[in-house]
C-alpha cells in the first residue's frame, strides 16, 4: 500500500505538466499577452514589456472554459464558441491548440518561465504555415503572401462583430429589425508558405546563367552565404561552388 502511495505521488507533477492550468505565453505575442487558465477560467493579461502580473491586473471578464480528453471548448462569449485539439510537446511545456476539423494550427502557447527560444522545440519549429508576418519575413525558405478580402456588413448579425470590424450597427425600426450596414470590412487571410528556391539559382528567375554566376562571385568576394549558392552542400561559399555552378551552365 506504501509503494501505490509512492507511485501515485511520483506520477501527480508528470500528469500535471500535461494539464492546461497554469500561466502560459502566447507565440509570437510573448512580450504582450500571458493567459493564465484557472478553475475552468482563462484570463487575459496583458503587457507591453514582458512584464506580467497576476490575476489583479487581468481583463475582467475571463473566458469560461472546459476540457475532455484532449479537447479544450473557450467561451469567448457573444456567442462565439470555440474548440480546439490541445497537443502537448516538449514534455508538456508547449502546446498546440489546432482546429479539429482541418489539423491547422491555430496558436501554441509555452508555459512561463519555459525558456522556448533556446528549446528543441523552437529548433523545430521552421514550419512555414505556423509562422506569423514577422518571422516568415525573417526566414529565406518562407514568404508571406498577402490574401486581403472584403466581406458585406450585411452578412453580419452581431452587434459585437459589427462593430470589431469597423462597420455600423443600427437599432432603428428600419423593417423592424437591426441590421449591420455600412459597406464592406477587410478580412485578411493571408498566409506563409515554403518557398522552393532550385539550387544555384540566386536571383530566382528560373534560369541558371552567368548572371547567378556573378552574384555567387559577389558572396565569396564578400565573404556572405546563401544556402541557395551552396553547391556542394559544405557550408562555405567558395571557388568549388563557383566551378559547380560553372559546370552546371556549360552542361
Amino acid at each position: 500500500m506504501k509503494n501505490l502511495i509512492v507511485i501515485a505521488l511520483s506520477l501527480t507533477p508528470l500528469f500535471a505538466q500535461y494539464e492546461i492550468e497554469g500561466r502560459w505565453h502566447l507565440l509570437g505575442y510573448e512580450d504582450n499577452i500571458m493567459y493564465q487558465f484557472e478553475d475552468n477560467y482563462r484570463y487575459s493579461i496583458y503587457s507591453l514589456d514582458g512584464d506580467f502580473g497576476g490575476l489583479e491586473d487581468a481583463g475582467n471578464s475571463p473566458n469560461p472554459y472546459t476540457v475532455e480528453e484532449d479537447t479544450i471548448t473557450i467561451n469567448l462569449f457573444f456567442g462565439n464558441i470555440v474548440n480546439y485539439q490541445m497537443n502537448y510537446i516538449c514534455d508538456g511545456q508547449v502546446v498546440e491548440f489546432q482546429y479539429i476539423n482541418d489539423e491547422i494550427i491555430h496558436s501554441i502557447l509555452f508555459r512561463e518561465n519555459f525558456d522556448y527560444f533556446n528549446s528543441e522545440c523552437f529548433e523545430n519549429s521552421n514550419d512555414c504555415s505556423e509562422m506569423n508576418e514577422t518571422a516568415c519575413s525573417g526566414d529565406d525558405d518562407c514568404e508571406w503572401i498577402e490574401n486581403i478580402e472584403f466581406e458585406s456588413c450585411n452578412d453580419i448579425n452581431n452587434q459585437q462583430e459589427c462593430n470589431a470590424v469597423g462597420c455600423s450597427w443600427y437599432n432603428g425600426n428600419y423593417y423592424a429589425c437591426s441590421i449591420c450596414c455600412w459597406g464592406e470590412y477587410e478580412v485578411d487571410n493571408s498566409y506563409c508558405e515554403e518557398t522552393e528556391h532550385e539550387l544555384g539559382d540566386l536571383n530566382q528567375d528560373s534560369d541558371i546563367n552567368i548572371q547567378d554566376v556573378i552574384l555567387l562571385v559577389n558572396l565569396v568576394l564578400s565573404n556572405n552565404y546563401n544556402n541557395i549558392a551552396d553547391m556542394n552542400f559544405d557550408n562555405i561559399l567558395d571557388i568549388l561552388d563557383i566551378i559547380q555552378l560553372v559546370n552546371i551552365i556549360l552542361n
